[in-house]
């Protein structure tokens, strides 16, 4: 019997810092400090601070509960892990292009 490997990529909570969203328009991309102190309500921007256009509100409510859930769960979080396939370079590949498509 030949034995079964597979690669995995485990995260620690403790190791996510930020979390990004980019624009369906102008492809720009913006980086959220999951661990910064946010003194109003909303923790993603509203809207692109390339093209001006909304975000899809799907998007950055979700982003908002996100933050909340991390945020209460931090204390904890070194008995918490994220596990996913690494992606490996022609999906790496394939994303670029799909990001590339809305410029």
């Amino acid at each position: 019997m030949m034995p079964y490997m597979q690669k995995e990529l485990v995260v620690s909570l403790e190791d996510i810092q930020c979390v990004g969203i980019q624009c369906q328009y102008c492809g720009a991309r913006v980086i959220l400090d999951m661990q910064a102190k946010v003194t109003r309500e909303m923790f993603s921007p509203q809207r692109c601070p390339g093209c001006g256009k909304d975000y899809d509100s799907a998007i950055t409510n979700n982003l908002d509960d996100l933050r909340r859930v991390y945020t209460a769960m931090v204390p904890r979080a070194r008995w918490i892990t994220l596990r996913g396939k690494p992606q490996d370079a022609s999906t790496q590949d394939r994303q670029a292009e799909v990001g590339m498509s809305h410029l």
